[in-house]
């Protein structure tokens, strides 16, 4: 996968969380977005959300391979977040994620085992596997073409 060109971001520029997600990532290799993850997942994660479909695909591998990596410990919004991230695209664009989804479902399983490695209190996260089973649940229905909107 290369990198996303200027046309690729489909003038992303033109709104403001749009042009906040161009300014971050735009020009930037894997390394350089893995990172930002690294630094604050929970501040770069949400230009994910309004990143057009190429960037998305492109830059949301870092952000996977940051999670399974060991410098996410004790990363716990890092790592809520992309639980919350995954449901959004599952929403919307469920087919973006059609590509990394082994990865993807490595780093989920990892969540629904391993919640103390993010440091992530149940009390306050709530519980990283009933999330990642629902998840996996939407997943299905979306492979089925069933409607995932409530």
């Amino acid at each position: 996968m290369k990198l996303p060109d200027k046309d690729e971001w489909e003038e992303a520029w033109t709104g403001l969380d749009e042009a906040c997600a161009f300014k971050n990532f735009f020009g930037k290799t894997l390394q350089e977005a893995l990172e930002l993850f690294q630094t604050h997942a929970l501040y770069y994660q949400e230009d994910l959300v309004y990143m057009p479909e190429k960037p998305f695909r492109y830059y949301f591998r870092a952000y996977t391979h940051y999670l399974w990596s060991d410098k996410s410990r004790g990363d716990s919004d890092g790592a809520s977040c992309y639980l919350s991230l995954i449901r959004i695209r599952l929403d919307d664009h469920p087919d973006w994620l059609d590509s990394t989804w082994p990865d993807v479902e490595r780093v989920l399983q990892k969540l629904a085992t391993n919640q103390e490695f993010y440091d992530a209190s149940p009390g306050i996260y709530g519980s990283f596997s009933k999330k990642v089973d629902r998840v996996l649940a939407k997943r299905t229905k979306a492979q089925q073409g069933e409607s995932l909107k409530p």
